[in-house]
């Protein structure tokens, strides 16, 4: 059995990319453990300028120190670009399993969650997910092993003095490891505060027009003003703890220097300690107060180490909903059956309204209408045969419970055209297929879109524009009923597709539903007796119960028949 891949965990990215992970770990270490060298090495060097043997000796060691130098950064700066391959690949391997989960999440969310929120978890939380990582782990090779190095190091030229001074080290990072609560809380409010900005501005953006012409636009600027006031204040908090308190942590561990210089330099000064037969020399000096200091500046970096940690975590929690794994899925490349069966349906956007109990068979060839005065519910019920929201009861078609297998039917086998019209920055081909190199000459025609086209510079690659302005209400209306039978799905479901359409013309294109999809099943929602009377049984919707029968059967109803106009 497959073993199932986690996105949800960093280990895996880290496998995924152990080629890379291999060779910034080399050169990390190999950089770690040579720059320990560098204070002893320049110690040596100015033992060689004290002593004075040798011009040409001292002008060797120095070339050599620097040539050490230079390798030294060589390796950081090989550990450091792997670094970052690892978290650009990290962003693209996150945002690629991201994007698909997000195709294959329940529609709920998208209900539950604004817009703004799953844009920022999507692109920008991914971003700062990897990206704390990155320094994460930067940060673990250049201040903690690089620090423990540096320790050993100060240890071998006297372990006493390194005791001594390791308290202030030991308190600096209790304090770093302290505040990274506080780093998390506020970086967490900053997070929250920076989507709903996202909001803000996009429902600024996309509704202009109707705050200038309702004359309330101040109000909508005033409550964007707010936000980002909010924001400034939230970010400033959180860059505060983030950013401000590494000097805290330095000052800290700098209240050891003096024990440094002070039993360091009687070490000089007496000749008391001896390090390999002999006694401490200016160099020696100079290397442990050197390393001291690098031990000190990186105890500062620790807290770096744990902010890091913290804003990638905060991120991570935020983004890692849609690495879950959503299981395996098992396309089908046909059904067999030509049935829809409903049994038991219940479904509703609100509490405050649901259909309860709706029970109807449909076969294949048939075309179904559903009517009803406003409010009834008609628009409710398509959106609940689609599938595509969660309900109670059943809904199976060729016996497979939609459901159940809502991600390998519906995209394939179920077409929903809700009753807004979306037109997308692209072809009209595209816009009906949603591949550009796709025939859409059958749906063109069976939509009357064939007439219109003609009149287009580019026929069916005219760019169109999603703010409509090339498309007229009623075009608009027949690319989406063409949209819907692109690839003959099994189901289809029209959500009052002749709005704006004269009905010589509805009436058409219900004939060439009859006549060119007898292997489909469709659902028509619509109030027009001229269309009614050619669909073969309708669902009538009327107060909290339903009749589903032929026209001529609903005829024998007053409310169906006030409802079309009356029976002539």
């Amino acid at each position: 059995m497959k073993k199932k891949v986690r996105y949800d965990k960093v280990s895996t990215y880290l496998k995924l990319n152990i080629k890379t992970v291999i060779l910034l770990s080399i050169t990390g270490l190999l950089f770690d453990g040579l720059m320990c060298l560098v204070p002893i090495l320049q110690g040596n060097v100015i033992d060689e300028f004290e002593s004075q043997v040798s011009l040409k000796r001292i002008i060797i060691y120095t070339l050599l120190f620097l040539g050490f130098v230079l390798f030294v950064q060589v390796n950081r700066f090989f550990k450091r670009f792997f670094v970052r391959v690892f978290a650009n690949r990290m962003v693209l391997q996150m945002r690629t399993v991201s994007f698909d989960n997000l195709l294959l999440e329940d529609i709920q969310e998208f209900s539950n969650t604004t817009k703004g929120d799953i844009m920022n978890k999507n692109l920008s939380d991914i971003k700062d997910s990897a990206d704390g990582i990155r320094k994460v782990v930067t940060e673990i090779f250049d201040s903690i092993v690089l620090m423990l190095g540096y320790l050993i190091t100060m240890a071998i030229l006297d372990y006493k003095i390194t005791l001594i001074v390791l308290i202030f080290i030991i308190i600096s990072i209790v304090l770093a490891q302290f505040m990274k609560k506080i780093v998390y809380k506020t970086t967490s409010e900053y997070k929250k505060v920076f989507s709903k900005s996202k909001d803000v501005t996009l429902n600024s953006i996309n509704n202009e027009v109707y705050y200038r012409g309702l004359g309330v636009n101040d109000n909508y600027y005033n409550k964007y003003v707010e936000t980002m006031d909010e924001l400034e204040k939230k970010s400033i908090l959180a860059m505060t703890f983030k950013g401000s308190l590494e000097p805290l942590y330095g000052a800290v561990a700098l209240i050891g220097l003096f024990f440094v210089i002070y039993m360091c330099g009687q070490n000089v000064i007496n000749g008391a300690t001896k390090i390999g037969g002999e006694v401490w020399s200016i160099g020696t000096f100079s290397a442990f107060l050197s390393t001291y200091m690098l031990v000190s500046n990186k105890a500062s970096k620790v807290g770096k180490v744990f902010n890091a940690y913290q804003n990638a975590k905060v991120s991570w929690d935020r983004c890692k909903v849609y690495l879950e794994d959503k299981g395996e899925i098992t396309y089908f490349d046909n059904l067999n059956g030509s049935d829809l069966k409903v049994s038991n349906l219940e479904f509703g956007f609100d509490e405050k309204f649901v259909l309860k109990n709706i029970n109807f068979c449909a076969n294949k060839g048939e075309i179904i209408g559903i009517c009803g005065s406003v409010h009834s519910g008609k628009s409710t019920l398509g959106a609940a045969l689609s599938g595509i929201y969660n309900y109670k009861g059943s809904i199976k078609l060729c016996d497979l419970e939609i459901k159940e297998h809502k991600n390998t039917v519906i995209p394939k086998f179920i077409h929903y055209a809700p009753a807004i019209t979306e037109i997308f920055n692209e072809s009209l081909k595209y816009n009906i297929s949603f591949n550009n190199e796709s025939d859409v000459s059958a749906v063109i025609n069976d939509s009357l879109l064939v007439n219109d086209i003609d009149t287009f510079s580019n026929r069916e690659n005219e760019y169109l524009s999603h703010s409509m302005v090339n498309l007229s209400g009623g075009q608009q209306k027949r690319l989406q009923i063409a949209r819907s039978l692109y690839n003959h799905p099994k189901l289809i479901i029209l959500d009052d597709p002749f709005n704006a359409i004269d009905i010589k013309m509805s009436v058409k294109i219900v004939d060439n539903l009859i006549n060119n999809y007898k292997d489909s099943i469709i659902i028509i929602i619509n109030n027009q007796k001229e269309v009614l009377e050619k669909l073969d049984r309708i669902i009538f919707l009327k107060n909290k119960e339903y009749l589903y029968g032929t026209y001529d059967e609903l005829l024998n109803d007053k409310s169906f028949s006030n409802l079309i106009g009356g029976k002539k």
